[in-house]
């Protein structure tokens, strides 16, 4: 589970020296391209890594090459001397399960250890280095510590437009029957419930947020709210998925006194969700799940009672014939109703400045787009709706790009060198990137993604736990995407 990080572990910015020898792995400084572990062992590098910011290994996904060709995909976590990981608390932290690789400068500490208990093999770069140290540091100055970019996988722009076009469609359409499964077992209530608790998860948060809408179901939380009078309702809703999360304070720190009112009379002692479930130290104060789930529970108590998933089927229906969608946002932005929460990150966790929104305008764009449009064109399938299913997919075709994250950005730029001129971004744009990121960059399965390699989209799932040639991780000598047939494909969980 998600563990709020200690201080110990909370990355602020990595120091001087630490920066240093992350670009001394990320530019390959090395004198031979392979390398030998402090175990004697052998690697070549052949994907550094994503370098993300924040608390987590340094790069993310690095593809190693070992002598008998076979890979090795993980994680890699850089430091000055081998003695930081332990003193940064990464043997206790789970972020750090997947790192495969230990890169230091110097050995001067023991081996490290995941929280599995595994030993993470440690690269000494001391001697293997390209260039003596003071020569190397001169070069990091004068280039500012920054790495080039690789050449774009995709030269041309109509080939990009095509290639993200089809891929943003894959993704809408298997997120569609994913929600579209759900609906066979389940209300469309309880479905779109449970898709708006994962959406305020964002990234960090939507495990437990699932879990949440599993020990809460909408049937349980509606008839409460229906229970009492509709000036109550929303404090009934607040209390209720912040007492079940498990995010209420058992502490002297302060809580309206109509959130503890109403979870004493609705705490039934039904089994709820552990604080620690959750990861409260390591996100924005907007994403803090405290404000989500208040957000949410602000706009659940106002649809208690009606149709609320009829009626934002006929909002699709009437933005596809409007000028644009975006419209379609308004609908989930919620503002705090009291003076509580526009001053609150956490209970006890004051801001410095009011910031109203619960849920603000870049959420709900998420929300339509990873929640509304599946969900609609995923109700119509169910029901023979197939106005319905061509509304949502009209609407998602023109939805204006989303605030976007680290994830969509990292691939605007691996694929196409950025956002090139004549290109307009779109949300289903922007999703295309996602899909082409989960289903081969991720992984590193250049040779497999219709971006590197030239294969059909839909025809190339990624084969879990296979491992690819070692002499096919370049990109497309061309940068032409190659023409095909193209339907949906399988995908992985939304960034956020």
């Amino acid at each position: 589970m998600p563990v709020s990080p200690s201080p110990a572990a909370e990355r602020a910015a990595p120091s001087a020296d630490e920066a240093f020898v992350a670009w001394l792995w990320e530019s390959r400084a090395f004198a031979d391209p392979w390398l030998v572990l402090s175990d004697g062992s052998r690697l070549r590098v052949v994907f550094a890594g994503r370098r993300w910011p924040g608390p987590g290994p340094d790069f993310r996904g690095a593809v190693l090459e070992r002598p008998d060709s076979t890979l090795l995909r993980g994680d890699v976590e850089v430091h000055l001397s081998a003695a930081d990981w332990a003193a940064h608390g990464h043997h206790r932290d789970p972020r750090y399960a997947g790192v495969v690789l230990h890169v230091v400068l110097r050995q001067a500490g023991s081996p490290a250890r995941r929280i599995d208990g595994q030993v993470v093999p440690t690269l000494v770069l001391g001697r293997q280095l390209s260039d003596s140290l003071p020569a190397l540091r001169a070069r990091f100055a004068r280039v500012g510590g920054a790495v080039p970019p690789g050449p774009a996988c995709v030269q041309h722009v109509h080939d990009v437009v095509a290639l993200l076009d089809a891929a943003g469609e894959a993704r809408f359409l298997a997120r569609a029957a994913a929600l579209e499964g759900d609906l066979a077992a389940c209300s469309a209530e309880q479905v779109f419930y449970r898709a708006l608790l994962v959406a305020m998860g964002y990234s960090a948060n939507k495990e437990p947020c699932a879990r949440l809408a599993e020990l809460l179901p909408y049937e349980d939380l509606a008839a409460a709210l229906l229970a009492r009078p509709p000036a109550r309702r929303a404090d009934a809703a607040q209390a209720l998925l912040l007492g079940r999360a498990g995010l209420l304070p058992a502490t002297e720190a302060p809580v309206p006194g109509g959130l503890l009112r109403e979870w004493a009379a609705l705490d039934d002692g039904a089994p709820g969700l552990p604080r620690r479930a959750w990861a409260l130290g390591s996100v924005r104060p907007d994403n803090a799940p405290p404000r989500r789930l208040a957000g949410l529970g602000l706009w659940l108590a106002a649809r208690a009672g009606t149709d609320w998933v009829g009626a934002l089927a006929a909002a699709v229906r009437e933005a596809v014939v409007c000028p644009t969608p975006a419209p379609l946002a308004e609908l989930f932005r919620v503002q705090a109703t009291d003076d509580f929460w526009p001053w609150q990150v956490d209970f006890g966790r004051p801001l410095e400045q009011a910031r109203p929104w619960l849920i603000g305008r870049g959420r709900a764009m998420e929300v339509v787009v990873n929640v509304l449009l599946p969900g609609c064109y995923a109700l119509g399938q169910v029901h023979g709706d197939e106005p319905l299913s061509a509304a949502a997919l009209g609407c998602y075709r023109r939805f204006p790009a989303t605030p976007g994250n680290r994830i969509s950005r990292y691939m605007a730029q691996q694929v196409a060198g950025g956002v090139p001129r004549g290109l307009r971004l779109t949300a289903a744009r922007q999703q295309g990137l996602l899909h082409l990121f989960h289903e081969w960059c991720a992984g590193r399965w250049c040779e497999r993604c219709p971006a590197g390699g030239g294969a059909r989209l839909a025809a190339l799932p990624c084969p879990e736990g296979s491992e690819a040639p070692a002499a096919t991780h370049g990109r497309s000598t061309s940068g032409v995407i190659h023409s095909g047939p193209e339907s949906a494909a399988e995908h992985s969980d939304d960034p956020g």
